[in-house]
């Protein structure tokens, strides 16, 4: 309760609203197949629904905003690990991404722990995904991991500014597909006093993308 009171106190200011009891999630988070929801797709409505806490949504410098506390079930090298990290999810009409995921070198081996007729199995998540360059600057791939299926291609949309803001800002997990675009740090359940500063580096990288995809 002290968590959501502080998130609500920070994050009313800024003109997103809390979301008390989410009864439906938005279209953009549902349809556009994102990897680390991928392990409750297969499950009931509700049992998706309660992995999310602390929802807040609204118009925030030119996006859409979705931020949320998020519970995970994903796992490396076989060990099942659940997982509580802070996302944020930016829906823009400036948005047209391809399906990837970036993500630190570190962490390129994850599997989702699924529970099939009573009995858990591993899957790799990122079956059908393709390992992909970045072009014109190589010393990334020494940070992050870029993954897409193999069409469409994602490599093209990231101009230099967006492939800087990687190399200065290790860590981060992406998502892009369609429309929206998810953001966060795994495991990491960002603090109240470090919120802004969260929401403003998405933003910032929302930004950096959305002139190399926007819709012609």
């Amino acid at each position: 309760m002290k968590r959501s009171a502080e998130l609500q106190k920070i994050l009313l200011k800024i003109g997103l609203s809390y979301q008390q009891d989410i009864s439906t999630l938005p279209e953009y988070i549902v349809d556009n197949g994102f990897l680390l929801f991928s392990s409750f797709h297969v499950q009931k409505q509700h049992v998706l629904l309660s992995c999310f806490k602390n929802v807040f949504m609204g118009n925030f410098k030119r996006f859409h905003l979705f931020f949320s506390d998020f519970n995970s079930d994903y796992s490396i090298d076989d060990n099942a690990q659940g997982y509580k990290q802070t996302i944020a999810v930016l829906q823009s009409t400036s948005f047209s991404l391809p399906r990837f995921c970036l993500l630190p070198k570190s962490t390129e081996r994850f599997t989702v722990k699924l529970d099939h007729l009573g009995q858990d199995f591993m899957l790799p998540i990122f079956k059908g995904y393709k390992k992909r360059p970045f072009p014109g600057y190589p010393r990334l791939k020494r940070k992050y991991t870029l993954k897409s299926p193999v069409m469409p291609t994602p490599e093209n949309l990231f101009g230099t500014g967006f492939m800087a803001y990687l190399d200065d800002h290790p860590g981060w997990f992406m998502e892009g597909n369609n429309n929206a675009l998810l953001l966060y740090r795994r495991g990491r359940k960002i603090k109240p006093y470090d919120i802004c500063e969260f929401i403003e580096d998405a933003v910032e990288i929302g930004h950096l993308l959305a002139p190399n995809t926007r819709k012609s």
